[in-house]
């Protein structure tokens, strides 16, 4: 799965294999991810949306992956913002429609 990186486990604070998915996904369509393609993703492996979204935002926060807006501006992704989307519980396609851009791993 592309570079290999010395990864402390305990002080990971995502899912390992959901983004080990969200990378290999990302390699195989040569293009940003959207929410429409992480929820294929959750359906084919069965596994939440939710998920495999907080991985993805625990990811940006990280600076490990980045989000750019529709416009194609990069976004910065911060816990404040993760904290109020998921305030209700559970995220789905409709508290994500605000993130209409997509997702990559950053270089």
């Amino acid at each position: 799965m592309g570079e290999k990186l010395n990864i402390d486990e305990g002080e990971v604070c995502w899912d390992l294999a959901l983004a080990g998915l969200a990378e290999e996904e990302h390699r195989r369509l040569g293009r940003t991810l959207r929410v429409g393609d992480f929820s294929r993703i959750a359906r084919e492996n069965a596994t939440r949306l939710d998920d495999i979204m907080g991985t993805v935002f625990e990811l940006c926060i990280c600076g490990r992956w980045s989000y750019q807006g529709a416009d194609g501006s990069d976004t910065q992704i911060t816990r404040d913002m993760v904290d109020k989307l998921s305030r209700d519980g559970r995220l789905d396609e409709f508290d994500l429609a605000a993130y209409s851009g997509g997702w990559c791993p950053r270089l």
